[in-house]
């Protein structure tokens, strides 16, 4: 006999040009009368709601299609009301598919089953993490912003100017899995 999978009812907010994953704290911008309610729904109970993108960011009125199935179940970790809407601060905890859409106004909610994170071991996640950091110090080599952040393994010799692209490009080898 098969596991039974356990459903759970949760205030969607869809994000125009956002991706939010597990682990990752995010400031975000909410705006549509639909987002703001369900924040509000969420804020009345546990705090919170599944953070989904939208295949076109320019649809206002998104519905089951102009979403994508999987998103982040996040929690509400601060907010403020704006004359342009909420501003919130959001930590994501778990990635969640949906199963169902429940409602859509005043706001959409579904029922989604949590997703098990996969990692990968081996030889493809060696080949993996050596693309993403060729790909990072390309990006650093080519001039581009990079905000500093902290190390396991910072020195504090590190900060110093001289050393400040090998501490950035370092820091991508750190940071994976």
């Amino acid at each position: 006999m098969a596991d039974a999978v356990e459903l759970r009812r949760i205030p969607l907010v869809p994000l125009r040009d956002d991706v939010v994953f597990p682990k990752l704290i995010v400031p975000l911008s909410v705006g549509r009368r639909t987002s703001i309610a369900a924040i509000t729904a969420a804020m009345e109970k546990d705090k919170q709601v599944l953070l989904v993108a939208q295949r076109d960011p320019q649809v206002d009125d998104t519905t089951e299609q102009d979403l994508y199935a999987t998103g982040t179940i996040a929690e509400i970790n601060g907010m403020r009301q704006t004359p342009a809407g909420v501003q919130m601060l959001v930590a994501g905890s778990q990635r969640a598919r949906i199963v169902r859409f429940v409602q859509f106004k005043p706001f959409i909610e579904v029922e989604v089953e949590t997703v098990a994170d996969q990692v990968g071991e081996g030889l493809e996640m060696e080949a993996h993490m050596r693309s993403v950091k060729s790909l990072y110090e390309k990006y650093v080599e080519s001039g581009a912003a990079v905000a500093p952040g902290p190390r396991p393994d910072a020195r504090p010799e590190a900060a110093h100017a001289g050393d400040a692209q090998r501490h950035r490009t370092a820091s991508a080898a750190v940071a994976l899995p």
